[in-house]
């Protein structure tokens, strides 16, 4: 029994520090960026519960929705959407070939996951929702020297610690990031 409070108290501790990526209703497809914001969905198009088919490579995605009832697949690289919510609510923008679960959002600077990927430290950004998304290490951290807060991210550094796994710290990391980048983009930050 104290073995279980013991975990459950951990899980609850860390659940509470994470901070969470924005999320819509579930299973939604997004015409545009505003529409997401505004949590409206395509009228009659809902995301099938697949939702991502890929080949091995990740080289090239397809959406499987359900549009007006008839089952659909679609190519990222030909879809008429900016994106759609998972069926947990995670925002993923669909952008040339690929589909990039959104961390932060706002209209200065969007920072992602290129989904299919493990490259934990590989930053996927883009000045804006409608603009290219870029990949490259150390992106965020020039973004925020950009915005003036160097100081004060390096200082908020989180401290490993031995019970961290790999994804526990990456986690932490990425927090940090998703912060950062919702004070730069201020009032135009998607929660």
């Amino acid at each position: 029994m104290k073995h279980l409070l013991i975990a459950l108290f951990a899980c609850v501790t860390f659940t509470a520090i994470a901070q969470e990526p924005p999320k819509r209703t579930p299973l939604r497809v997004f015409a545009t960026y505003e529409d997401m914001v505004a949590d409206k969905g395509v009228e009659g198009v809902m995301v099938n519960g697949e939702d991502i088919t890929t080949d091995l490579s990740f080289s090239k995605a397809t959406l499987n929705i359900i549009d007006h009832g008839e089952k659909k697949s679609i190519e990222m690289s030909a879809g008429p959407y900016w994106g759609f919510a998972d069926g947990g609510g995670q925002i993923i923008r669909m952008y040339k070939k690929g589909a990039y679960i959104c961390y932060a959002l706002g209209a200065k600077v969007c920072f992602y996951q290129m989904v299919g990927t493990f490259e934990h430290r590989r930053d996927w950004m883009s000045d804006g929702p409608n603009a290219d998304i870029e990949g490259g290490a150390r992106m965020v951290a020039a973004k925020v020297k950009e915005a003036g807060l160097k100081d004060a991210y390096d200082d908020a550094k989180p401290k490993r610690e031995m019970r961290d796994s790999v994804e526990g710290y990456e986690a932490k990391l990425r927090k940090r990031d998703m912060e950062f980048l919702d004070r730069i983009n201020g009032d135009s930050a998607v929660k």
